[in-house]
């Protein structure tokens, strides 16, 4: 595969969707007439990206995984595609299992119109169209432990993130994974019965906590 990365202003990116045009135009202007162009949203926020959430939950509930017993998945959410996605699997796959989706980059009305886009968008590309899921997935979107506007990090957030390593081995960032980290060790406190199973999973963001290095390097 080959490919050409180019960056963007902070002031370009912060309207993403003109952002997106403009490059979209650009390439469409001077690709030859035969090329196909699609443009991938942010965070893959398409249906297409669902098919791949619905297998993740297909290989976890196998035995030699996490196996079918009941569960609640928390994932740290932007678009909430991901969340999304493992929702719809377990839905579709009939589990009594449960997704905690931990709201960082928006209002719950945001990830409700997110949830309503993207399922009913799925059942016209891959179902006959006619598919209702609304309410019927197993999905609550909570607020992170301490909310604030997306990208806001705290001291205490990096102290927490270099705990979560020493004490666990686990590499989180202070945007996103810490966040699920924080919701799912909250719930294990919470609820204390042996037949109730978190799993957190892990989206990454090793290149955020880099980032977050760059801008607070007396942090590290």
């Amino acid at each position: 595969m080959y490919g050409q990365v180019t960056y963007v202003k902070r002031s370009e990116y912060a309207d993403r969707k003109a952002m997106m045009t403009k490059h979209a135009n650009l390439i469409s202007r001077s690709a030859p007439p035969s090329s196909k162009l699609h443009v991938l949203p942010e965070g893959g926020c398409e249906p297409a990206a669902l098919l791949g959430c619905i297998r993740l939950v297909r290989w976890l509930a196998q035995p030699e995984a996490v196996g079918p017993r009941p569960l609640t998945l928390i994932v740290d959410c932007g678009t909430g595609t991901t969340a999304i996605g493992l929702a719809l699997g377990m839905h579709l796959a009939g589990l009594q299992w449960r997704v905690r989706g931990v709201m960082l980059a928006g209002p719950l009305s945001y990830y409700h119109e997110q949830q309503t886009m993207l399922t009913s968008a799925f059942a016209a590309k891959y179902m006959s169209g006619t598919e209702v899921f609304g309410k019927m997935l197993p999905l609550d979107w909570v607020e992170r432990p301490r909310p604030r506007r997306f990208g806001k990090v705290f001291r205490e957030d990096v102290i927490a993130c270099q705990q979560a390593a020493q004490e666990h081995g686990i590499l989180v960032d202070p945007i996103y994974s810490l966040a699920a980290w924080e919701a799912a060790t909250q719930a294990l406190q919470v609820q204390q019965s042996r037949n109730f199973r978190v799993v957190m999973l892990h989206t990454g963001g090793a290149l955020g906590l880099q980032g977050v290095a760059q801008r607070y390097p007396d942090w590290f």
